[in-house]
């Protein structure tokens, strides 16, 4: 069972919130924020031992041969399957403080 955790990107602030509360009213509704996305830990971590969130840019290295590889950026929501090796794939940013990186 993987850990739940959670980040959140404050759409207002323009900042990205690691350690934070999620508390409901009870009646369904739950609060993190006014204008905040909130993004879920997969469970895996790059190469670096970095954990990787939804919304994370990943370059991705797929090995063709023992000395030939292809190199891709990938944006997390688009990758329907990660590489098998955590040394495959290392986080380079997120869709929110780079969307440059998407394009």
């Amino acid at each position: 069972m993987r850990d739940l955790k959670f980040r959140a990107w404050d759409k207002d602030e323009k900042e990205m919130y690691f350690n934070f509360q999620i508390w409901s009213d009870g009646k369904g509704e739950t609060f993190i924020g006014k204008n905040w996305e909130l993004m879920q830990y997969t469970g895996l971590k790059d190469k670096n031992e970095k954990e990787i969130y939804e919304g994370d840019i990943i370059k991705n290295i797929s090995y063709v041969t023992d000395t030939e590889w292809i190199e891709r950026v990938v944006d997390i929501r688009f990758l329907d399957k990660l590489a098998t090796q955590k040394y495959d794939r290392e986080v380079i940013g997120n869709i929110y403080e780079n969307p440059e990186l998407v394009k």
